[in-house]
This record gives C-alpha cells, sequence and structure tokens, in this order.
C-alpha cells in the first residue's frame, strides 16, 4: 500500500475561484457529497464520504486521516489489507501478514518498518484504534475480526 498507489493528487476548478494547493486529506468518494454540495442538495444519510466544500472555500479540510483497502488477489491468492494515514503516520493492517508502521516524513520509501520498535507502540496503538473506529462508522465487513486480530480490547 505504498504512497505512489494511494496518495493520488486532486485537482479541482470552480470558475471565479482562485486556484491554491492544499494538503487536507481527500477521498475519491468525497467527490460525491462535493458535487452535491455545490448544487445545494442535500448528502443523503448513511453516506461515509464526507464534502471537501470548507477546502474548497477556504477552510481546512474535515478529516485527520484517511484510509484505503485492498481486497483481491496477488501472488498469494486472496489478500486482504487496510491503511490508515494519519499525521505523519501510515500504519498497514495485513491479517495475514505483519503489519506496517512508517514514519512517512523520515522514511519516504516506507523502508523502515516501525510496527515492531517499542518507542512507537503508542503510535502503533493510536492508529489501530482510528483504523476500528474507521471501521465502525463505515459498517466494514471485517470489523468483526479486526479488533482481536489488532490485539484491541472489544468494544461496541
Amino acid at each position: 500500500m505504498y504512497e505512489e498507489t494511494y496518495h493520488i493528487p486532486l485537482l479541482m476548478r470552480l470558475p471565479g475561484v482562485p486556484g491554491r494547493r492544499v494538503s487536507d486529506f481527500a477521498s475519491l468518494a468525497d467527490l460525491y457529497p462535493t458535487i452535491l454540495d455545490l448544487l445545494g442538495a442535500a448528502t443523503p444519510p448513511g453516506t461515509d464520504a464526507i464534502s471537501l466544500s470548507p477546502i474548497l472555500a477556504g477552510g481546512k479540510g474535515l478529516r485527520d486521516s484517511v484510509t484505503g483497502q485492498f481486497f483481491g488477489f496477488d501472488t498469494r491468492g486472496l489478500y486482504y489489507q487496510q491503511m490508515i494515514r494519519m499525521g505523519k503516520f501510515k500504519y498497514i493492517f495485513n491479517p495475514s501478514d505483519l503489519d506496517e508502521l512508517y514514519d512517512l516524513e523520515c522514511d519516504p520509501p516506507e523502508l523502515n518498518n516501525l510496527a515492531e520498535d517499542p518507542a512507537q507502540q503508542d503510535t502503533l496503538k493510536r492508529l489501530r484504534q482510528a483504523l476500528v473506529a474507521e471501521m465502525k462508522r463505515t459498517k466494514d465487513q471485517f470489523l468483526q475480526w479486526a479488533p482481536d486480530l489488532m490485539w484491541l480490547p472489544i468494544s461496541s
């Protein structure tokens, strides 16, 4: 789940709005409620995505993290993993392999997995909890197994 695969620039152009570069988190799914906002329509209840309208209006985005998922086939056969990017850190949950934790400021090519580093255990736990919280928010089908596999206490 390399940055080059999941961190894709989003370009938007609105008439009469000067261009600027922002580093806020966004998801491709966020385009749906954003377009509805721009059209003056309400986002349907239960939508997981978040409108990017605050960013377009010159403010800050509403996301403090972004997630990505892979569920499909690779050289090992059927494979599943989830990722959360929060601040400078990225955590990758690999149920059938080693988990990964990267400090993207110090290690942009993601060569030094910090998941086993004793100094990073609080960060690892915080990102695991944030990923589980996002899985709950989006009613992720794998939530029933994730807390056990991440060694987190199960709570409703």
